[in-house]
């Protein structure tokens, strides 16, 4: 027993020392000297929006007792890392201020994520504490350009007019004030009958929601809202409804018609203008016409680009070029008033075009402008601020469309009624000696004339009538060779010379061979 609890002693001694050993080890090693990156708040710009590069800005604090050699910091978006920074160094007890870029694509509600050293490069004095989070709300920018809508695309024989008589601008139309225009309409040719008369509301920065209300009367005849258009910024500051109402109405011909506008919210709104349109019939030539209408505020700033803050206005359709004598377009620009701004269509561009203190209604010459379809308007802002609200489109016709010819070329080729080929060219018998027979040559005659012919022949030489006696065609003499030839047929003759046993010429001897045709 005394032997065992020896060693029992003996082991309490030993886990004793190693204890105190392995506490000496610690103290005697250790270095709490360590950097520690704490990503401590994420600011992204007063609104998100959509389609643009925003810069979301995040803080970094080494809270540490080292500094921090390089490093990265990523930015998640609902987990996905859309951008990664590097960092090339951070002090002890300094922070950084790091800048992402992110372009959501939807309006919708986000999770952002900010990781100091995802990659672990740094060894940290706390691992735990690299990642923060912060909830954002992407919006959709009003500031970006839509599309106006066709409300009506026509032909008529008559014409279209556009006018805001007297209007100008109007701020706050308080509750219960109204807003009088007054449109003396004197264009109408006498006997012309009013096919379609249209008003409009252009207004502005209502205090009412989701529009501005308002009762519309015509020469005191109360009007019903035929469509409404409207549109804001869509996020924080300023974000106010602006809109344009329009109104069909009963419009007999000429004269002096008044337009009123009655706030009967409980709140105000401001007018730019109001605006009466008018196409009317008169048996003239005919007039190809579109209208397009709305009211789509652009503004080329807080990221959006001048090719973002575009409005189209859209005449889809067929044009047949060669009817149009000339063409028009006509546009309706509220708040166009500091020029800078451009109107494309089609090849057409011309830069501060909309430049008054209200509304901007201009028209363009666009003739030579325009296509046989996709004919396009694009109406532009460069940080001016504007409302597109109409764009009207007019093609007069030709009152007879102009002649045009176009050249067909004749041609004929002509046959002779007598025609033949002969082949070959030449017959050569070769050498032969007085009493002898040359080899039989083939000679080939083709009708290339309209006729039916008959062939015969005829022989003349110089050489002591040596063809004129011996030529033989067919096995007979030549004197009596005749035969017919069908049109576009051929036939074959077999040529021979029989040289006399008297003959006493020597060396080549040349003849000719005519063959005639004659119509049958």
């Amino acid at each position: 027993m005394n032997r065992i609890y020896m060693k029992m002693k003996i082991s309490a001694i030993l886990v004793l020392t190693l204890v105190l050993f392995t506490g000496m080890f610690t103290t005697a090693y250790a270095d709490p000297q360590k950097p520690d990156l704490i990503p401590t708040d994420i600011t992204p710009p007063p609104s998100v929006i959509v389609d643009i590069s925003n810069v979301i800005n995040a803080t970094i604090n080494n809270t540490g007792t080292k500094d921090a050699a390089a490093f990265n910091v990523t930015l998640a978006v609902n987990g996905t890392v859309v951008d990664t920074q590097s960092v090339s160094d951070l002090e002890e007890d300094n922070s950084t201020i790091v800048s992402f870029t992110w372009t959501p694509a939807v309006a919708d509600d986000y999770l952002l994520t900010v990781t100091t050293d995802p990659e672990f490069v740094i060894d940290e004095s706390d691992e735990t504490n690299n990642n923060i989070s912060l909830e954002v709300t992407a919006y959709t920018s009003g500031y970006m350009g839509g599309s106006l809508t066709t409300y009506v695309h026509d032909v008529v024989r008559g014409d279209l007019l556009y006018t805001i008589g007297n209007s100008t601008y109007y701020g706050s139309l308080l509750s219960g004030e109204t807003y009088t225009v007054e449109f003396n309409i004197m264009d109408i040719p006498g006997g012309a009958a009013v096919k379609t008369a249209r008003l409009y509301s252009y207004w502005t920065y209502s205090d009412e929601e989701p529009g501005a209300s308002m009762d519309v009367t015509f020469n005191g005849t109360l009007q019903t809202l035929d469509a409404s258009y409207i549109d804001r910024k869509g996020y924080g500051s300023y974000n106010k409804p602006y809109g344009t109402y329009t109104y069909e109405l009963d419009l007999s011909g000429n004269g002096v018609y008044l337009a009123t506008i009655n706030n009967t919210g409980t709140d105000k709104f401001s007018i730019y203008a109001m605006g009466l349109l008018v196409v009317y019939e008169d048996n003239g030539n005919e007039v190809e016409y579109w209208i397009d209408e709305g009211a789509d505020i652009i503004y080329a700033k807080s990221g959006v680009t001048p090719e973002q803050a575009t409005t189209d206005a859209p005449f889809d359709g067929t044009v047949t070029l060669a009817h149009v004598e000339s063409a028009r377009l006509i546009t309706v620009v509220p708040s166009g008033d500091k020029g800078l701004n451009t109107l494309l269509f089609n090849s057409y561009t011309e830069s501060a075009i909309w430049n008054t203190t209200n509304i901007a209604v201009e028209e363009q010459d666009v003739t030579s402008h325009i296509t046989s379809t996709g004919n396009l308007a694009q109406l532009r802002d460069n940080e001016d601020f504007i409302m597109p609200s109409g764009a009207f489109l007019v093609l007069q016709r030709y009152s007879t469309p102009p002649t045009v010819s176009s050249g067909v070329s004749l041609g004929a080729s002509i046959i002779p009624a007598v025609s033949i080929e002969v082949m070959p060219d030449e017959l050569d018998f070769g050498t032969l000696a007085p009493g002898q027979t040359s080899n039989e040559q083939n000679l080939g005659v083709t009708n290339t004339g309209a006729s039916n012919v008959r062939v015969t022949a005829d022989v003349s030489d110089t050489a002591s009538d040596l063809y004129v006696s011996g030529l033989r065609l067919d096995s007979a003499s030549w004197s009596s060779y005749s035969t017919t030839v069908e049109k576009a047929a051929s036939i074959n003759a077999g040529a021979t010379l029989e040289v006399p046993s008297s003959y006493t010429g020597l060396g080549t001897q040349e003849g000719t061979l005519i063959v005639w045709a004659e119509k049958v």
